[in-house]
């Protein structure tokens, strides 16, 4: 027998949780910094956040049973602090509704990664969560290297922010 349906609902309250983190990080770094990068070729401030959203959009689809076409979004597509939070909320409202959908009988499928991974369904979920707390660490590295003390994980994770 699979995975739970409870399982499925503590990854999916895993992501919504993280997903809160995420957001009051991204507002916690100035307005003027979404173009910020500590290096050249790597992800700014605002590509991570749009990055974690696309992720999200494309783990869903997968999950769903979709095609996925994984386009990281240009930056004039959400260009500002404001545009990007907002990105980060609709995609993770519309994926936690959408796989809030999903049955016993859902969770008995698997998915292949595009590394030709299998994984089930709740560990592609998981998956989502790591994928989402792997880029929001590098987004809390990047507050600090701005001299901004990023918010609270933990009081976050619990909605005390």
């Amino acid at each position: 027998m699979g995975a739970s349906i409870e399982e499925a609902r503590r990854a999916l309250q895993a992501v919504g949780r993280l997903r809160g983190v995420t957001i009051a990080a991204v507002q916690a770094a100035p307005a003027d910094k979404m173009d910020w990068a500590p290096v050249e070729g790597v992800f700014t401030v605002g590509d991570q956040a749009r990055h974690i959203a696309a992720t999200q959009v494309a783990y869903t689809d997968m999950a769903l049973g979709r095609p996925v076409q994984f386009k990281q979004p240009a930056r004039d597509a959400y260009p500002t602090q404001g545009a990007i939070v907002a990105y980060l909320t609709e995609a993770n409202a519309r994926s936690q509704a959408a796989l809030a959908a999903l049955t016993p009988a859902d969770l008995e499928r698997t998915v292949t990664m595009r590394t030709g991974t299998v994984l089930s369904l709740v560990s592609l979920l998981w998956r989502m969560a790591g994928h989402e707390d792997h880029h929001k660490g590098s987004l809390f590295v990047y507050l600090r290297l701005l001299g901004v003390t990023p918010p609270s994980w933990w009081e976050a994770t619990l909605g005390k922010t």
